[in-house]
């Protein structure tokens, strides 16, 4: 892709395997720098690890986090938030995800419920972005918890379950 800010154009690319490695390589051609990210964190968000790298070196490049906005389904927020609540306590179910959301939901139940327990509480929920297409409705969210703060992307179906489902360490 090519992307940058003004006076700051890259070029970039970014790969991944189910198995959860990640990578990213962005290359600043206004500025000389390139940055390669590899990592093994399902989480991660490797382009942004780059644009971060990036940003100690040229703070212009330095990405800024988003801004909330007006949260106008509280219902699907307050879902949100049982969902983190359910995944902490391993009582996730079927019956709030599309089945194949399910498969991949279920295969992964104790590693999210291992990877929760590094999050800590759950401090905050902050509204990032909502779009609606084709009857299915999609959120982004920043989930602020005690030691972590993760950026969860969630699109929900026309019949209200849960088709898709990511995050990312900010």
């Amino acid at each position: 892709s090519l992307d940058g800010k003004e006076g700051h154009r890259s070029v970039g690319h970014g790969g991944g395997h189910m198995t959860g490695f990640t990578s990213y390589f962005a290359h600043y051609r206004d500025d000389d720098l390139t940055v390669v990210v590899l990592t093994n964190a399902g989480h991660a968000n490797p382009g942004q690890l780059a644009r971060h790298v990036a940003g100690l070196f040229i703070p212009a490049l330095a990405s800024q986090p988003a801004k909330p906005i007006e949260d106008k389904d509280p219902e699907v927020t307050a879902m949100v938030r049982d969902l983190v609540a359910r995944v902490a306590e391993g009582r996730l179910e079927s019956k709030s995800f599309t089945t194949p959301m399910w498969v991949a939901v279920a295969a992964m139940k104790k590693q999210l419920q291992e990877e929760s327990k590094l999050d800590g509480p759950l401090k905050s929920v902050e509204l990032l972005a909502r779009d609606e297409s084709k009857g299915a409705r999609s959120f982004r969210y920043r989930m602020t918890f005690a030691n972590r703060t993760h950026v969860v992307s969630l699109t929900l179906n026309k019949e209200g379950k849960i088709a898709g489902l990511t995050a990312e360490e900010e």
